[in-house]
């Protein structure tokens, strides 16, 4: 893939037409604000653009994607994917059409440039940063509605700006977006201070559920299909769950796994004195795409809850239930153990069966930016 620089990228939008924009699949705000944001500016330019429709668009971002989304790509379109760090997690929609992504714009470390030509900036909190920057590089106006989707892209990967990956840089693009009149407390209020019930019976039953590996470093949750079922849970109440375990005092990484009909997946979250990305590299499972296992029945769930136990003893075979002795083992050993306790877990994982019998390969996903952030 050829690299391109922001200003680049806007002279190829500037020259080309009939676009259409590309999300990936179990969109996030920032994909869904990147896609918005680049597709309204595209029009303002008096350009053709439209985002292919993604069957996974969920009812809390569709205010953001009126009047934006087509059905389909016509013939000579210019295809253009974003927040997309690898062809095969683009929306079922796009698949057909992941070998003649023209350009991507994308801010993951382990982008797999699977596009003719890009602009990837691992070091961006959120693909939005980016984005802003090549609308501006073009001229294109940012009206209300653009800035608020792209405070949209940047406020979602960031957890509202808590997250590490969070820079300077990202500050002032939120700023530049509250200037240019987006209403960032109605954002805020919908992406982060509004709870449906369903979630936050979610949330207690993790709470109950969770298990701590490694001295209380390790948490591990997990979402069985059944519990989505009766609970009533949509996308948009499991959209940021991922980072539950790492919301708990002295949990160092948190792992999720989640059972859904199309399979299951497998989300690391870390402090910024582990790498998620390296780890899963680490495991043979590089990040993105993110991988997915088959669905798995209650039973194997609860076994592979169970499994590594053992990586909680020390060196001398004895079992290390205390927390304050593991929270005084330095960097390196911790950063071993916590190591061990996910290779078994990958390994567990690889051997998961569908209730069948039908055995198929796992994986982890989850990347973490060199400052701590999560993508």
């Amino acid at each position: 893939m050829k690299q391109l620089t922001v200003n680049e990228t806007a002279a190829f939008l500037r020259e080309n037409d009939r676009y259409v924009i590309l999300t990936h699949r179990r969109p996030d705000g920032d994909t869904i604000g990147c896609a918005a944001a680049l597709c309204g500016g595209l029009r303002a330019l008096g350009k053709d653009a439209a985002i292919l429709e993604n069957p996974q668009f969920t009812e809390k971002f569709r205010p953001y994607l009126l009047g934006l989304t087509r059905p389909d790509v016509p013939e000579n379109a210019c295809i253009v994917a974003v927040d997309t760090a690898s062809a095969n997690i683009l929306s079922y929609t796009a698949v057909p059409y992941a070998g003649q992504v023209q350009l991507l714009i994308d801010h993951h470390g382990r982008n797999t440039a699977y596009a003719a030509q890009g602009l990837v900036e691992p070091q961006t909190a959120a693909c939005g940063e980016i984005v802003l920057r090549v609308l501006q590089a073009m001229d294109a106006p940012i009206t209300k509605k653009i800035a608020e989707a792209l405070y949209l892209a940047i406020s979602t990967d960031t957890g509202c700006f808590r997250y590490s990956n969070t820079t300077v840089q990202t500050l002032r693009v939120a700023a530049f977006c509250k200037e240019a009149g987006a209403d960032t407390f109605s954002i805020n209020r919908v992406m982060f201070l509004t709870k449906r019930l369903a979630r936050l019976k979610l949330e207690a039953y993790l709470t109950e559920t969770t298990e701590f590996y490694a001295g209380g470093i390790v948490a591990l949750s997990i979402i069985p299909e059944d519990i989505c079922i009766s609970l009533g849970l949509t996308e948009d109440d499991i959209d940021d769950i991922s980072g539950f375990g790492r919301e708990i005092e002295g949990v160092e990484i948190g792992v999720m796994i989640r059972q859904s009909p199309e399979g299951g997946k497998i989300s690391l979250r870390t402090s910024p004195a582990y790498n998620a990305a390296e780890y899963c590299a680490s495991l043979g499972m590089p990040r993105p795409p993110a991988q997915r296992f088959p669905a798995t029945s209650p039973r194997q769930k609860k076994q592979f809850c169970r499994f590594s136990r053992k990586q909680e003893s020390n060196s001398d075979g004895k079992r290390d239930s205390d927390r304050g002795q593991a929270r005084r083992l330095d960097l390196a050993g911790r950063r071993s153990q916590a190591a061990r306790c996910l290779s078994r877990a990958a390994r567990r994982a690889r051997r998961y069966a569908r209730p069948d019998g039908n055995r198929r390969s796992a994986g982890v996903s989850g990347a973490r930016d060199p400052r701590g952030g999560v993508f």
